[in-house]
Parts: structure tokens; C-alpha cells; sequence
């Protein structure tokens, strides 16, 4: 077992918004720290964080049934940081995706979203 400090660091800072988008800020809500005059507890964020990671996680695992391509493009821009790809690949069992296949599956996506709409090639007079 390899140990925990030669591992890749994710942020969950940085996930929550594409794993919770009905919730995108940070939701490390310091309960804890109710009272400005608290001091603070490194124990209770990291059980906050681990709590958080595992919501992300449920979250990417529901999006890997419901919206497949969804997630292959979070793999795909989010590939170049090493925690991200093994989390990923963990996730849908597979390789980020190729760059002309994640640039399709953007495409895809904006044109179900309405977002994007290629102008077909004029006909020259």
C-alpha cells in the first residue's frame, strides 16, 4: 500500500461545483464554528471534507448512469491533474477521453443545451 503522502491531492473545493451544481459553492459549512469565538478544529474539517469527498463521489457515480457524457467531459478538462484522472477512472471504469472525442462531446452537449448551433456553410452565389 502506497503511502498517503506520495498520493495525488484533489481539491473538493474544486468539485463541488461540477458534482453539486444545484449547490456549487464550497460546503464546508464549519458547524462548528458557530460562535465567532470558537476556536479552530482541524479534526472537524477533515471529517467535514471526508464527508463532502464521499458526496462528491455519490454524486459523479450517479452521473456516470444518468449522464455518462456528462462526466467523460469532466474527465476529459479535468485529465491533466493526475488525483482527478485516477479519480475518474475510478469512477467510469475507463481512459479520459481523446481530445477529438471531447471536443464532439462538448459540441453535443451545448447543442442539447440550445447553447450551440453550428451555422451551416453558405452556398457561394
Amino acid at each position: 500500500m502506497q503511502h498517503l503522502c506520495t498520493q495525488p491531492g484533489i481539491d473538493t473545493q474544486q468539485l463541488s461545483p461540477p458534482a453539486l451544481p444545484q449547490n456549487p459553492y464550497h460546503r464546508l459549512i464549519k458547524n462548528y464554528k458557530l460562535i465567532n469565538d470558537s476556536l479552530n478544529s482541524p479534526l472537524a474539517n477533515c471529517k467535514a471534507t471526508a464527508t463532502l469527498f464521499d458526496d462528491q463521489i455519490a454524486a459523479f457515480s450517479t452521473m456516470q448512469q444518468c449522464a455518462p457524457q456528462r462526466l467523460r467531459i469532466y474527465h476529459g478538462l479535468l485529465a491533466t491533474n493526475s488525483g482527478y484522472d485516477q479519480l475518474f477512472r475510478h469512477i467510469r471504469q475507463n481512459n479520459a477521453p481523446a481530445p477529438d472525442t471531447l471536443v464532439q462531446d462538448i459540441k453535443h452537449l451545448l447543442e442539447q443545451n440550445h447553447i450551440y448551433n453550428p451555422i451551416s456553410p453558405r452556398k457561394k452565389p
